[in-house]
């Protein structure tokens, strides 16, 4: 006699608990699909494991939630993030079957311009809502990453010690511009936010100064 298995509610399938659809059970892999919940802002999460961070949540808007769900997800850690990834299976069989990991975001958005890849403009790379997606290049990509710091930095992007001051800088394109020397570490900061608006647009990360 076959196990018997209680049929799913409607309140069980909204918050990941039930078998997902008959549609979905035929491109799930063998560990089935990740845990979910739907919120009421138009927002979906999915409970995505890490082998070292454990469980994560991942974004993704509702409308979205079918093209991601037939998938089993996992985190990848990144340099400054982590990601959603999977691992996508080709036809054929024995050694001529490829495996491929695809992150989450390539997934939903196949048409990616070329010459760009798609950045999360949170820097949370398990954001996947499409209002925290843009194109950017690699130059562009660059001036999203986080400040880092080391013992001549500054708290401000952009800023480094210099004798008794600080020196401003830029970079874009690979190549680093001098934007000068000052003896306050705001006005410094405040020379690279000048130059940043001008170069880099509304992809610039400004520094938080006092107004005066």
């Amino acid at each position: 006699m076959g196990r018997w298995r209680r049929r799913g509610t409607q309140d069980d399938f909204a918050f990941g608990r039930a078998t997902p659809r008959r549609g979905l059970e035929s491109i799930v892999n063998k560990r089935g699909p990740n845990r979910f919940e739907h919120r009421p802002n138009g927002a979906s999460v999915l409970f995505i494991e890490h082998r070292t961070a454990g469980l994560l949540e991942c974004l993704v808007d509702t409308t979205d939630f079918l093209k991601v769900h037939s998938h089993r997800w996992s985190a990848q850690r990144g340099k400054k993030t982590f990601y959603a990834t999977t691992l996508l299976r080709s036809s054929g069989t024995g050694v001529k079957r490829i495996q491929t990991r695809m992150k989450m975001h390539n997934l939903l958005c196949p048409d990616t311009p070329a010459g760009t890849t798609v950045d999360h403009k949170d820097r949370n790379g398990l954001n996947n809502q499409r209002s925290n997606f843009r194109y950017a290049d690699s130059s562009e990509q660059a001036v999203n990453r986080r400040h880092s710091r080391n013992q001549t930095a500054s708290k401000f992007r952009g800023v480094t010690r210099s004798g008794r001051g600080w020196i401003a800088r830029i970079k874009m394109y690979g190549k680093r511009t001098y934007l000068g020397w000052f003896q306050n570490e705001e006005e410094a900061a405040k020379a690279y936010n000048e130059a940043a608006i001008k170069i880099h647009r509304h992809l610039a990360h400004l520094n938080q100064t006092e107004a005066r």
